[in-house]
């Protein structure tokens, strides 16, 4: 598995970004040589992270990073929102929640952080490594 070139996108914290940016994760995993179940999850887990982040900083800013080391592809997206969204409940990967669930069976070491600060401050990142099966016949 590789990847090519890291990943680094910042955008607006609205609903209409999301289709964009899961657009922006396919093309750079296309770019790399990764395996299409690897891809998948890390699309998935690209798209958990974001919609976490903009649910966290409405009328703000998010951004994705993407690299890979020599253990997996990780992912890192931090935000940051508007002040009068503070206090607003964050469910999206709250404890025990499916999404959470989920990305804690495709990854390790899924960190999820919200600072309601100055303003609302999500940081949320994920390792997915690869397993056997991933990883193209050369």
């Amino acid at each position: 598995m590789s990847l090519h070139r890291p990943l680094k996108h910042r955008f607006a914290a609205n609903a209409e970004a999301l289709p964009l940016v899961r657009i922006l994760v396919r093309h750079w995993l296309a770019d790399g040589d990764i395996g299409p179940e690897a891809a998948q999850d890390v699309l998935f887990a690209a798209s958990e992270l974001c919609t976490h982040a903009l649910q966290a900083c409405p009328g703000g800013w998010c951004q994705l990073e993407g690299w890979e080391d020599d253990r997996g592809v990780l992912l890192e997206v931090s935000g940051h929102g508007s002040p009068a969204a503070r206090g607003e409940r964050i469910i999206h990967l709250a404890p025990g929640s499916p999404a959470l669930e989920l990305l804690q069976r495709l990854c390790e070491n899924v960190e999820v952080d919200v600072d309601v600060g100055d303003g609302v401050l999500a940081r949320c990142s994920c390792r997915r490594i690869p397993a056997r099966s991933d990883v193209p016949a050369s």
